[in-house]
């Protein structure tokens, strides 16, 4: 009979930027998967697989959303999945729930992409109750899977038990899209034909470094040849007032979302200063599927992306940004060669979708 799944994420936009093809890759290989995830504004309806959606609030009022998403997943689960494949903190809450009231037999896989708010676990009280809470509820899953090393060792010391080890949720460069043309890229195109491009394509948050960067460029200190380009959603409304004032749109440039492969394409080097709990970071796998240089920190997942092929940050502030953008500018074009050459090659090794895809399915299969 043939084995049915469902995938319970949290976001509608990070199903579609990482998690659909996985989805083709599983119907592909005779598996039944449906699809559980937040009601998006440009949710699309023409997939080969069934969407089912619920109402998300990103703040601590979703905990109010949590009986109604939970007897949402109840009513579809009338179809009898044999395994809910569960990414990311709320939807592992949900079908941990769903287990302990509902179906105890119920098989699930939990995705831990990252620590997130739990980095900060012997900093906030409140937060560090929140965790112990969350490890006695991983403890009931049949299979759980973390993206980096650091994020194993921490979690399975927790947990007293085994944890899978996926590096990220894989990737591949597909062919051109069709262009959408973006004013202000095209602006910066003309502007910076000469400069050395620095990146920063990702969710616009705090903990991102994002701050610590841009006053990196605003230092006069900075290298003449050196700009810097933004591209992507600003997640924290205090962030709006604060790019108003500092992106001066001489050597930073701010240009909303985009395609991504027209941002690498437009890239010398990928930035990603990051503090948060990554698992590991998408922008940084696209930055090796690219074969472009990396510049980012020592936090876990963005260190596993790491292998001279760019700058690594033990610190993040702006002193030591501005060290490795001066740094880079003055490279040998064989030394840019190298890193573009190393990205490509721990791509190919570790990180793209083939690989990862398999390796999923191992576990998959492993509690079939």
């Amino acid at each position: 009979m043939t084995e049915k799944i469902l995938l319970f994420t949290n976001k509608y936009e990070d199903f579609v930027k990482s998690r659909k093809d996985f989805v083709y890759f599983l119907i592909k290989n005779n598996l039944v998967c449906d699809v559980f995830c937040p009601k998006n504004a440009d949710q699309k309806t023409d997939f080969s697989f069934r969407l089912f959606t619920y109402n998300y609030l990103k703040s601590y009022l979703i905990i109010f959303y949590i009986p109604k998403v939970l007897l949402q997943l109840r009513k579809i689960n009338e179809n009898q999945y044999d395994i809910i494949y569960s990414i990311k903190i709320f939807p592992n809450f949900i079908t941990a729930l769903y287990k302990l009231f509902f179906n105890k037999n119920q098989k699930i896989i939990a995705l831990i992409a990252g620590r997130g708010i739990f980095q900060r676990i012997h900093e906030n009280l409140i937060i560090n109750l929140i965790f112990k809470f969350y490890i006695q509820i991983l403890k009931q899953f049949d299979e759980i899977i973390v993206q980096n090393n650091k994020d194993k060792i921490f979690f399975e010391k927790h947990l007293k038990r085994h944890v899978n080890l996926i590096n990220g949720s894989g990737y591949k460069i597909k062919g051109p899209n069709k262009v959408i043309k973006n004013i202000l890229l095209e602006k910066f195109k003309k502007l910076n034909s000469s400069k050395i491009v620095f990146t920063f394509p990702s969710r616009i948050i705090r903990l991102k470094g994002i701050v610590e960067l841009i006053e990196a460029f605003n230092d006069k200190s900075i290298n003449n040849n050196a700009t810097l380009l933004i591209s992507g959603w600003i997640d924290e409304k205090s962030l709006n007032s604060y790019f108003k004032k500092n992106i001066n749109n001489t050597n930073i440039h701010y240009v909303g979302n985009n395609d991504i492969q027209q941002i690498m394409n437009l890239s010398d080097c990928i930035i990603l200063p990051s503090k948060y709990g990554e698992g590991v970071p998408r922008t940084l796998i696209e930055a090796l599927a690219h074969s472009k240089p990396i510049i980012t920190s020592s936090i876990q997942g963005c260190e596993d992306v790491f292998n001279n092929n760019g700058f690594k940050l033990n610190q993040v502030n702006k002193k030591s940004i501005i060290r490795v953008i001066n740094d880079f500018c003055i490279l040998e074009d064989q030394d840019t060669i190298n890193m573009k050459c190393n990205s490509l090659k721990l791509f190919k090794e570790k990180f793209h979708s083939d690989i990862i895809y398999k390796n999923t399915m191992k576990i998959i299969k492993k509690i079939s």
